[in-house]
């Protein structure tokens, strides 16, 4: 489903008593869309509208030289590496001209990648020498690169790159044939030279020539802000003149702080304005690229030979908030934690407290050097930090619950993208932190060695050998007895894999059991719920297994101590990584997928005693509606159709669980057109496994099921009304879209009895 083309967000404007909507419109130049050359209607054009013509409207006509570092606001973070200040407003942080960090760290951010071989032939008096690289390279036909550390020496120095392959790239050179190179080799190019053209650009200068501009004077780019791809923004309404601002990231290297009034200024920022932006050190080496568009983007449909490279990623995960209240319900702390998905290993905390003063608190990336640390087996961090509050990591002094960031190791993109995948290397973790400090205080990692966990009360880790898959998604938490205090994790990998946590365990002493007073981090605990990979829970080597992208929904079943109490664990497969039409074998599109309720039966306080579930322990409640058997009491599963994937996660609400999927349809090649798959929405019981489900038009991917009241005005009271947006089975809107909102009427069973969540 998509937004209408007449559609109008908030902050679009069309205004032809002034600039730019007064010389033609910004986009006179390239006319599109319902709104022609004007942002309105900006529709499903995502270049048009909103909070981008807002910044494209303040910064049109800015004359870089005079002013670099205003209107806008663009920050880095410690550019130099020495003399760091915690302030993104200091001098020293500024992403402009007028600062020699920014210059300096440009002009020395090369390009570095390891050589896994090289081998030469030679033909009349010319060598042509073969490159092979470990990993992807930015290199070009044309450029010149710095080999260095391979044996013999014929093979080091400067080369001028005459082609170029993915993870390969040749030169030309004389002299006799050398052997096949050895050693620790690796290949260099140099940094940016005219680092004043890019800082401008990037702060919006439209200075390559390469967009449709619209002339008149105006100096902005059409292009200023970039794709927000599979960042969920973050609100925080400050509850006073601090306002409301929304938080998100965006793949043109910009992590952004945006005015979310839809009509009051904040300060001098308008509504939709932004009020700053990040750009972080890590990401400079990619920010040429965004300018020059070279190398050229690397579809599936791109020819080899031609130096194309994947799409840049930089700001692209869903950020994190710890936020808590003053008694008159204003914010009286708020904390930042960015994640990068395929931007990086990198999470970055801030401090927003003051939204239009944001200070560096602290950051982790998979830097094995780091002495005392576990962060090497850190991936692509894709997990959202999540915030919660245990009961046995506390304050020192105060003796109450410390809040702890929670999140999944990542995602390890050079062994996952592959079909069938490698062994994962990287993101084989859960990770827990203290939110505030950022110190460890617990992981579970994968090992090569016997199981174990070592520690004390502050800080600990457990090795895991069956912990060999990453883990992406975000990890679940449950609170079992509603005191406030998470007692439990889930956690899912892309080996079809659930694990649990359990923070408040079983301990003996003096032949006495006392349950739930294990509660220090050296006394969690980490099992495995289930194997789901294969149908016999491990895969045989070189066999793709069921990946599992987004976290377990945990539905708590019957008091603690009543008879035939669970808790329903449920998810859906799909690699939604690989969502195309593929007959390759080992390809994830042969993948048979489900979605699973699994029953967890040790719903107290420890997991000692219990088996893996794997699938003969489960219903095949496709077609049948699920009864719990005494052979077969874990749960039921119900299979999606060939190719047909999970590609989001569930919510469950008034004893319906949604979720939603697509079904890649293979190209007509009769025809030009684009074509998105079947996205359908489901409506699942999760008690019998019986669901409905709705066909998205236009296919796609629909968003995960948001649930959630608004306030609505009906004549001269206000209303509050539940609704479910993309929720599908009858469930959401018109039934044709899953960005559609429809109104939950559906009646709470009386067996069931509602949960509330508050926050203090």
């Amino acid at each position: 489903g998509f937004i209408t083309s007449t559609a109008v967000s908030y902050w679009t404007k069309k205004d032809t008593a002034v600039a730019p909507d007064s010389t033609g419109g910004f986009f006179v130049a390239d006319p599109h869309g319902a709104g022609g050359a004007f942002d309105k209607q900006d529709g499903e054009l995502v270049e048009k509208g909103g909070a981008a013509q807002v910044l494209r409207t303040r910064n049109l006509t800015v004359n870089y030289a005079s002013t670099p570092d205003s209107p806008r606001k663009l920050y880095t973070y410690c550019p130099s590496g020495t003399g760091c200040n915690e302030n993104l407003t200091h001098s020293s942080n500024a992403f402009a001209t007028t600062n020699a960090g920014v210059a300096a760290a440009l002009a020395t951010t090369a390009v570095t990648v390891s050589v896994s071989s090289i081998t030469a032939i030679k033909s009349g008096s010319v060598i042509t020498a073969t490159v092979v690289t470990n990993t992807s390279h930015n290199f070009l036909a044309g450029d010149t690169v710095t080999i260095s550390g391979a044996s013999p020496s014929g093979y080091n120095g400067v080369k001028t790159i005459v082609a170029t392959k993915d993870r390969e790239f040749t030169y030309m050179d004389s002299g006799s044939t050398p052997p096949t190179a050895a050693g620790a080799i690796i290949a260099q190019k140099a940094g940016v030279n005219n680092s004043t053209a890019l800082v401008n650009w990037v702060r919006g200068e439209d200075n390559f020539g390469d967009e449709k501009s619209p002339g008149s004077g105006y100096t902005v780019r059409p292009s200023v802000h970039g794709d927000v791809l599979h960042s969920r923004p973050v609100v925080v309404n400050y509850g006073d003149a601090r306002g409301l601002v929304i938080y998100y990231g965006a793949n043109d290297g910009v992590f952004r702080a945006v005015n979310g009034s839809q009509t009051q200024d904040l300060g001098t920022v308008p509504a939709g304005g932004e009020l700053w932006g990040l750009v972080l050190k890590e990401h400079f080496s990619q920010l040429n690229r965004q300018r020059i568009n070279s190398p050229e983007l690397k579809l599936p449909s791109t020819p080899d030979g031609i130096g194309a490279k994947e799409k840049d990623y930089f700001m692209d995960g869903s950020p994190g908030l710890y936020q808590t209240l003053n008694a008159d319900g204003t914010v009286n702390k708020a904390y930042l934690y960015l994640n990068m998905r395929r931007g990086g290993s990198l999470i970055y905390a801030l401090d927003v407290t003051t939204p239009t003063a944001p200070k560096f608190l602290w950051k982790k990336d998979n830097d094995k050097s780091v002495s005392g640390e576990a962060f090497g087996e850190l991936g692509q961090t894709w997990s959202r930090p999540r915030v919660t509050l245990v009961k046995g990591y506390v304050d020192a002094i105060t003796g109450k619950p410390k809040p702890v960031l929670v999140f999944g190791g990542g995602y390890d993109a050079e062994s996952e993208d592959k079909e069938p995948p490698e062994a994962s290397q990287r993101g084989r973790a859960i990770f827990v932190l203290d939110a505030e400090t950022g110190a460890l205080v617990w992981s579970a990692a994968f090992t090569s060695d016997a199981a174990s966990c070592s520690g004390n009360s502050t800080r600990a880790s457990c090795k895991v050998p069956g912990m060999k898959w990453s883990i992406p998604a975000e990890i679940s938490f449950l609170d079992r007895d509603n005191n406030g205090l998470t007692d439990r994790f889930y956690a899912a990998d892309v080996g079809g894999n659930v694990w649990r946590v359990d923070l408040e365990t079983t301990e003996t002493s003096g032949g006495v059991v006392t349950l739930g007073t294990g509660i220090t981090p050296d006394k969690w605990k980490i099992s495995q719920l289930a194997a789901l990979g294969c149908a016999a829970g491990v895969c045989a080597s070189g066999t793709t297994p069921r990946k599992f992208f987004y976290p377990p929904n945990v539905v708590s079943v019957g008091k603690v101590d009543a008879a035939g109490s669970y808790d329903a664990v449920m998810l859906g497969s799909g690699d939604r990584e690989h969502p195309l039409v593929s007959t390759a074998p080992g390809s994830s599109h042969t993948v048979v997928n489900r979605f699973y309720v699994l029953k967890d039966t040790k719903v107290g306080k420890d997991a000692t005693g219990s088996t893996v579930i794997t699938e003969a322990g489960l219903i095949d409640a496709t077609t049948t509606a699920y009864a719990s058997t005494a052979d077969k009491p874990s749960g039921f599963y119900s299979t999606l159709a060939a190719g047909e994937k999970t590609v989001n996660a569930s919510t469950t609400t008034r004893g319906t669980t949604f979720f939603g999927t697509n079904q890649p349809v293979a190209p007509s090649p009769t025809s030009c057109k684009s074509n998105l798959g079947v996205a359908k929405g489901y409506a699942l019981s999760p008690f019998t496994g019986k669901f409905d489900f709705t066909i998205y038009d236009g296919g796609g991917l629909p968003p995960s099921p948001i649930v959630g009241i608004v306030n609505i005005e009906v004549g001269n009271k206000t209303v509050q009304k539940e609704f479910c947006i993309g929720c599908g089975g009858g469930a959401g809107g018109d039934g044709k879209s899953p960005l559609g909102a429809g109104d939950l009427t559906k009646k709470v069973p009386k067996n069931l009895r509602r949960t509330y969540w508050y926050k203090k």
